[in-house]
């Protein structure tokens, strides 16, 4: 296995637990829908690729060579597809006061 895919996944599942955490213990959650799909290539597979999986990477970059490292990105995967869940999460905040 590739270590840095390891260590990628090792990063995400703790990322997870402490957003779940950090829900519980701030929110009462009400309803978690998990969703999901299949994202193409294209200009929205680019967009999805820009906005959720690249956006935290862009921020680094200055303006003038965020696009190019999205098409790079996008030419390097095998298929250009994501398969992707997402979690919909209904909650409201802690009332202190009760």
């Amino acid at each position: 296995a590739d270590r840095g895919a390891i260590e990628l996944v090792d990063d995400v599942g703790r990322r997870l637990a402490w957003a779940i955490h950090t829900l519980v213990m701030t929110y009462d959650v009400q309803r978690v829908v998990v969703g999901g799909g299949v994202s193409h290539a294209g200009s929205p597979f680019e967009a999805f690729l820009e906005t959720v999986c690249l956006r935290t990477f862009l921020d680094e970059l200055p303006p003038d060579e965020r696009e190019p490292f999205v098409k790079a990105v996008a030419a390097r995967m095998p298929e250009p597809v994501l398969d992707y869940v997402r979690l919909n999460i209904t909650a409201r905040r802690h009332n202190p006061a009760t």
